[in-house]
């Protein structure tokens, strides 16, 4: 009865569609039945070769062993994955016992293979089976594999904790894991995505998609570790892409990334929810995090370095033979502060790396041996064959030079060559490709398009290469692709409706983070809410941390030459007329908003129009050197002069207002900042950053390496510490930008412990701390926040330090409305509290060319430095409505106790502020530490100031403006 009772439970559970695993059941089949009631014992392939109907278990001793039940006799309908099914030479088919949830790797990869195997077929097979399954890795092994052609539906792969590089030989990929269910493949499984562009009701959902646990080594080859892309897969969503507790190291692009397509319609593929939590991603190209350890003097061509992390210093230099970099300093070896005429913007100065030799007892130090040489944004890299022409200094870092900076040293050339060959000839001489030859070096590594195999070369000469090995096929007019190029760790391109990216250690890259926002305002008939939470991160020493690109541009173009250069606006009016007219023409145009008039370059066809090289009634921007939004209302072509018909727009209420042009003066360019198909442009509608651990950036030549730098609607930041040396930590722009409780530290490179350097300013010494911030929103609110700024003190240093820039905000439809700063801790003001960008010059004055309507600085402590300038403590008037109160400002130097509050010749900008447009300042309430000085020369005759009157011995303006100040030293 006991046998019996087992083979019923065996019938029984073959109905199932996954068989649970019953360890009293594989007993048993292994006891000693008659010859048909025993189990089949063998290996995958003798059970696949097998013809005996009568056995009804198998128990395989291969591919991580496993007990099989037959389940049909017939093929029909199965798929032979050697994996859960196999079918036998009968046609008999067997499915492996198991929980129906978990995948094993070992299923599918051969036991015993060496370690430089190439797997990539395997692992594709095990991810075509793991529908809504979890594939576990062993991780007793290590994988070599290609791109993983990810299939369209929900997947869970824990690679625990296993070693993963990609093949010896890897073609060049897009990625290890790839997701981009717009092919069709009965290998693979892929979905076909839907491309027409017809929006569909019935949306193919893909489900939720999770990689982690992987310790991966791109070694430099291949793109990416992990990317999920919908461009061209429209009317379809991804309902979560999760790559979370990975280590990535050595990469090129992105190590992960989630793709959209830019341009947003209805029908566009989209994500609901893209997770990167607790990764470690390091060393995106090389030169990462690598200091001076001695001085070095004139004529030098090998400086001594280390890892300032104390790492191997192999993966930082493995990739960087024949490329490029800076010496950070602006200091020498002596001792007083000069110029590194190795340095940057000043000079051109660049290095090129010929060779590096490892510290036989300490891992993470090396020697570099390099070659001199200048640039220029024509010829490129020119090798001057020297050394250093300045001394540098100890602590020193070495910076990764930038593709933004220098173009051309990341140009390269297009090759043919014949299949055996080693030698490849350039196909195209021109100004970039010769730019381009001169990159090539001895040592530098490469690939080639669809070929397998990184290759090297050995020699170089006029318009030729010759590299290490023969190509296996012809080649003809085909681009390198340049290994060790800087990479991003974690990349945002599109709409997804959520995402989060926290918990991760991010360092040595491009940027931490490479954001782009997709282009219409509206998707899906609802308002676009995308929200990005960049929460509990640490990162370090990247060309940028973060940066937000706004997609695709949306202000005016191909409208040449100058349609709307200098032109002149009249107070109270409606009109403009345009440059040049005979070069443009009204036309009308169904621009996928509804057709409405247009005006274009003459010589487009109407065919050709589109909204890239058109202005469209409807579009909304702005003047250079404006306050108020303007809406296109109409366009005016009689007599041959052509005039555009604009209307101030309310962007509260979505509509137009009277009140014209609010000055008269000549602008400079309108700027489209909203258009019913670009939407706002790349916009994310909420980037929120809590409580990060941002360090050092890199950008060379130029500055602008910010920690966040970018648009969207809304920022807010809270928490969290923003560490940078020489570069100015955030660049915000949008409808609001909100920062509490965060902690700001400026420094200046001394050479007393590594940090990355810049250039000397034109003028010969440090740049300095720099300021803390750009701002060009509409609405600010900074509150309990603490500023940090640290220079020496000598007037050798640069005098941005502890200053906020204000600039007019430039994106979206919305005007400028708050400025609040209240309840902060700032330290090191060396000139201005708040300057401004962006002014316009009113009879020989320089004015704001923007302003908030509200302004309010209240309940803040100010310290200057001991070399402050006395230009003034809140810069230029920004505010309609100025609010001061409560403050306490402090000077560090008690002997020259002096604080200046406003500079000489300021006061409101008299095109905005004149007899019908009152100006509104008061000042009360403040303590002083110092002797406040408000310069009594900015007196206007069509604003309603007082006369200037006496409070204990301080000379104020007006009894209602300022007033109620107290002195205390």
């Amino acid at each position: 009865m006991k046998h019996i009772s087992i083979l019923l439970l065996i019938v029984t559970a073959c109905t199932a569609h996954a068989l649970p695993y019953n360890n009293s059941i594989a007993d048993d089949l292994n006891t000693d039945f008659p010859a048909f009631t025993k189990p089949f014992i063998g290996t995958n392939e003798q059970l696949k070769s097998n013809k005996n109907a009568l056995y009804i278990a198998a128990n395989t001793t291969n591919y991580g062993a496993g007990t099989w039940v037959k389940i049909a006799s017939s093929s029909f309908g199965y798929n032979n994955n050697g994996i859960t099914i196999i079918i036998d030479a009968a046609g008999q088919v067997w499915q492996r016992i198991y929980d129906g949830k978990t995948l094993q790797s070992q299923w599918a990869i051969p036991e015993g293979l060496p370690d430089t195997t190439d797997v990539t077929p395997y692992v594709q097979s095990l991810v075509n089976e793991a529908r809504d399954k979890k594939i576990v890795f062993d991780n007793s092994r290590q994988y070599r594999f290609g791109t993983i052609y990810s299939p369209a539906f929900s997947y869970h792969i824990d690679f625990n904790y296993s070693k993963i590089y990609p093949p010896i030989n890897a073609a060049s990929g897009f990625a290890m894991i790839f997701l981009y269910p717009v092919w069709n493949s009965l290998t693979t499984g892929l979905y076909n995505g839907n491309k027409n562009q017809a929006t569909s009701s019935n949306k193919r959902k893909i489900g939720k998609i999770v990689i982690e646990h992987a310790i991966v080594d791109l070694e430099h080859g291949i793109t990416a570790f992990a990317i999920a892309s919908l461009s061209g897969a429209h009317n379809t969503i991804i309902e979560e892409f999760n790559v979370s507790n990975n280590t990535i190291k050595n990469y090129s692009n992105k190590a992960i990334a989630f793709l959209t397509d830019p341009l947003v319609t209805d029908s566009t593929g989209y994500g609901l929810k893209y997770v990167a939590d607790s990764n470690t991603i390091k060393n995106g190209g090389p030169f990462g995090g690598l200091a001076l350890v001695k001085d070095a003097n004139i004529g030098d061509t090998a400086i001594y370095i280390k890892t300032v992390d104390g790492e191997p210093i192999i993966d930082r230099l493995e990739s960087g033979t024949g490329r490029y970099f800076n010496i950070g300093t602006h200091l020498n070896a002596g001792t007083t502060p000069a110029i590194d005429k190795g340095g940057y913007a000043t000079t051109h100065k660049v290095f090129r790396l010929k060779s590096f030799v490892i510290s036989d007892t300490n891992n993470s130090y090396a020697r570099l041996h390099f070659t001199a040489g200048g640039y220029s944004n024509t010829n490129g890299w020119a090798d001057s064959a020297k050394g250093l022409t300045a001394p540098v200094i100890k602590n020193a870092m070495i910076i990764p030079v930038s593709q933004h900076s220098f173009p051309l040293l990341f140009a390269m050339p297009n090759y043919s060559g014949s299949a055996g060959s080693r030698s490849l000839a350039m196909h195209t001489h021109n100004e970039t490709m010769d730019a381009a030859q001169k990159n090539m070096f001895p040592g530098l590594q490469f690939m080639l398009p669809g070929i397998k195999g990184k290759f090297t070369i050995c020699n170089v000469h006029y318009d030729s290469i010759i590299i290490d090995k023969p190509l296996p096929v012809s080649i003809t007019n085909k681009l390198l692709i340049l290994i060790g190029k800087p990479g991003d760790a974690i990349g945002l391109l599109g709409y997804v409706k959520q995402s989060f990216m926290r918990n991760n250690t991010i360092e040595y890259n491009g940027h931490a983070f490479a954001l782009s926002g997709a282009t219409k305002q509206k998707i899906f008939n609802v308002g676009m809410d995308n929200t990005v939470l960049i929460e509990k991160n640490t990162a370090a020493y990247h060309w940028m941390t973060c940066e937000i690109n706004k997609g695709v541009s949306t202000a005016f173009r191909g409208l040449i030459p100058g349609a709307f250069d200098n032109i002149k606006l009249v107070k109270a009016d409606n009109w403009i007329t345009i440059n040049n007219p005979a070069n443009y023409r009204v036309t009308t145009k169904n621009l996928g908003f509804g057709t409405v008039k247009v005006l274009t370059n003459a010589n487009i066809a109407d065919a050709d129009i589109t909204p890239g090289n058109s202005i469209a009634v409807t579009d909304i921007g702005l003047f250079q050197s404006g306050h108020y939004r303007y809406k296109v209302i109409d366009f005016d072509t009689s007599g041959n002069i052509k005039k555009i018909k604009f209307a101030r727009y309310n962007y509260n209420s979505g509509d137009t207002v009277a009140g014209g042009f609010e000055a008269t003066y000549t602008a400079g360019k309108f700027s489209r900042s909203y258009s019913d198909y670009f939407g706002e442009g790349g916009t994310f509608a909420n980037l929120i950053f809590n409580d990060n651990t941002f360090k050092w950036t890199t950008r060379n030549a130029g500055g602008g390496g910010y920690h966040i730098s970018g648009y969207a609607r809304k920022f807010t930041i809270n928490g969290g510490s923003y560490t940078s040396s020489e570069e100015t930590p955030f660049e915000f722009e949008g409808d609001s930008v909100t920062l509490t409780g965060v902690k700001i530290f400026n420094y200046t490179f001394t050479g007393a412990v590594p940090m990355p350097s810049l250039s000397a300013t034109n003028g010969g010494y440090g740049r300095g701390a720099q300021g803390f911030a750009i701002i060009y929103n509409k609405n600010v609110d900074i509150n309990s926040c603490e500023f940090n700024a640290y220079q020496p003190s000598s007037g050798k240093w640069g005098s941005y330090s502890g200053t906020f820039l204000l600039a007019p905000a430039g994106g979206g439809a919305a005007t400028q409305k708050k400025f609040s700063f209240r309840n902060n801790i700032i330290r090191g003001v060396r000139t201005y509290l708040f300057n401004v960008q962006n002014k316009i010059n009113v009879n020989g004055i320089n004015y704001p060319s923007f302003y908030w309507e509200n302004w309010v600085v209240s309940d803040n402590r100010i310290t200057v430095s001991d070399s402050y300038f006395d230009a003034g403590i809140y810069g230029y008037y920004a505010g309609a409505s100025m609010r001061i109160y409560g403050n306490t400002i402090i000077r560090q130097n008690a002997s020259a106790n002096q604080v200046t509050l406003f500079p000489a010749n300021q006061c409101p900008n008299p095109l905005y502020f004149d007899s019908t447009s009152n100006y509104d300042v008061k000042i009360w309430g403040n303590k002083y530490f110092a002797k406040p000085v408000v310069n009594n020369s900015y007196k206007i005759s069509k604003i309603n100031w007082q006369d200037i009157y006496d409070v204990d011995g301080i000379k104020f303006m007006g009894t209602e403006i300022l007033k109620g100040n107290s002195s205390t030293k």
